[in-house]
């Protein structure tokens, strides 16, 4: 494949070395393009450790960055004169000679017990263990005692609906809502640095004509406009005590996490009561400065779609082992995770990645046949178990396809009962049908977003009665099987467990997949109605 070209080209550090990088897209990234895929060492065994899954859901890419420790370089956008330093390593990233615990203790250790009871050893090892496994250092000074006010401003957004997830899930509630009640204030997040999740990699072209059906209702998606926005009312309101966001502008807020859903306080922060509020973290992007601020909504859409998956086998902590998304979202920006890839498992991403092409297939796998990646520092080969035969193959990179677990903790937090699914082996939010993806055929999807949401529509209606009695809308306040009765949305919804399943629909929380998001819009609008 040939080099990939830069549209806007900069230059950043690593461990003191100049490297080209395109302006905005994740560090991370930059860094893989290079060549660089060792960039961190694991905590307590000082493994070497890379990007595997490129969107916040391991350690591997762990750097300090511009002097803060402890950085996710996949969901830090490149800026010029980015320094990106390797932590918790004694010496080089490549060379790290506290790497031989990992071989004294193959089958690791417990630190805590380590020479317990032996005298001089047994006080300082465990000193000199919890030194070792630091990972990072703070450079500024800690601020002196009673320099920190109490009582600190913040910024508070009361949209009608607070949609998480940037997906096809939250792409297709946002068009929905919008076209179906122009007048509601939405705002839209997501943590990513950019759209789309799965669909966009998977059948861009899709993606493309869903952007346009958002644009066609002034929903923007483009990360430079949306942080633009964001990026004007941060300015406008940075001199308030706290701020009222009333009707924040329809831009997709990328870079933005929700770090929690959390019990309204009624008698501190106007709000629905018995919603819970979100606390928000914004990183910095193309302008908008980086911060917290609080979200009191009147409903909330989770289309927050699923974890990586993460298989067991040896090694799968190699440098050079990635899910099948990250390997796509590198292919798609013109970066190949390896010249030689053992192909394991399944799934569109996968399938989209091989037809993509550009690289030589090693072997092409499943699951039950992987044993183990090979190599010291970085993957140099896989080995597999074909019939009676144990073989090795050399490769550059595994990469690994499959269903990954879906996300509930959102959900859990905000009082949804969660169950543990057996057959699947994960956690799984009760009542949110199609949380595997499974539904119409991926076919469909381009001719629903030419125009025949109209049937899928009538289809959702048949369904609402169904759909707006299962804990896909569910009240927070009142819901019996919460999973974690200690929680403070449990410990509140016992004082009105005997309310009646919807009598107080303003107070929802909605998961939505990318085969229910039209019902979901409905319960949203009946919700609303309702309050």
């Amino acid at each position: 494949m040939p080099p990939r070209r830069l549209l806007d080209p900069i230059w950043v550090l690593h461990d003191g070395e100049r490297l080209p990088a395109e302006r905005g897209e994740p560090l991370a990234l930059a860094l893989l393009a290079a060549g660089k895929r060792t960039l961190a060492r694991s905590p307590k065994l000082h493994r070497p450790r890379g990007p595997s899954c490129l969107s916040g859901s391991c350690d591997g890419c762990l750097c300090r960055v511009n002097g803060e420790p402890n950085v996710m370089t996949c969901l830090t956008p490149a800026q010029d004169g980015d320094r990106i330093e390797t932590q918790n390593s004694l010496g080089s990233r490549t060379l790290d000679p506290l790497q031989l615990t990992d071989y004294v203790f193959p089958q690791g250790f417990d630190h805590h017990r380590l020479f317990a009871g032996v005298p001089l050893l047994g006080a300082a090892f465990p000193k000199g263990a919890r030194q070792l496994s630091g990972i990072g250092e703070l450079t500024a000074p800690l601020p002196e005692q009673g320099s920190v006010p109490s009582h600190r401003a913040h910024e508070v957004h009361r949209p009608d609906v607070l949609i998480v997830g940037a997906g096809e899930a939250g792409a297709r509630a946002a068009l929905e809502l919008r076209r179906r009640a122009p007048e509601l204030a939405l705002m839209w997040v997501d943590r990513a640095l950019s759209a789309g999740g799965r669909l966009a990699l998977s059948q861009p072209s899709a993606w493309s004509a869903l952007q346009g059906a958002l644009g066609a209702v002034g929903i923007t998606t483009d990360a430079g406009a949306a942080a633009l926005d964001a990026g004007k009312i941060h300015a406008r309101k940075a001199h308030a005590d706290a701020t009222a966001v009333q009707r924040p502008p329809t831009a997709l807020e990328l870079a933005s996490t929700v770090i929690g859903l959390y019990p309204n306080p009624e008698d501190r922060l106007p709000g629905v009561a018995g919603v819970p509020i979100a606390l928000l973290a914004r990183r910095a992007l193309n302008g908008a400065p980086s911060g917290a601020s609080v979200v009191a909504p009147r409903a909330i859409v989770l289309a927050v779609g699923h974890h990586p998956p993460v298989h067991l086998f040896g090694n799968n902590d190699l440098p050079g082992v990635y899910t099948a998304r990250a390997a796509l979202l590198a292919r798609r920006a013109g970066v190949l995770v390896g010249q030689r890839l053992a192909l394991v498992g399944g799934g569109e991403e996968l399938e989209a990645l091989i037809e993509a092409g550009g690289f030589a297939v090693a072997a092409r796998l499943s699951l039950s046949e992987l044993q183990s990646a090979v190599g010291a520092l970085e993957v140099r080969g896989v080995s597999f178990q074909r019939g009676e035969a144990l073989e090795t193959v050399g490769c550059d990179a595994v990469v690994v396809g499959g269903q990954g677990a879906p996300a509930f903790e959102l959900a859990m937090q905000a009082g949804l009962a969660v169950r543990y699914d057996e057959e699947r082996g994960a956690f799984v939010v009760e009542g949110a049908q199609g949380e595997d993806g499974s539904g119409a055929p991926r076919g469909a999807a381009e001719q629903r977003l030419e125009g025949d949401l109209d049937e899928a529509r009538g289809a959702a209606e048949q369904r609402l009665e169904s759909d707006c009695v299962d804990d896909r809308m569910t009240d927070v306040s009142t819901n019996p099987q919460n999973p974690n009765p200690k929680s403070p949305m449990a410990r509140e919804g016992r004082r009105e467990a005997s309310a009646p399943r919807g009598s107080r629909a303003e107070h929802s929380v909605l998961v939505a997949h990318r085969e229910t998001a039209v019902s979901v819009t409905d319960c949203v609008l009946r919700c609303l109605a309702q309050s």
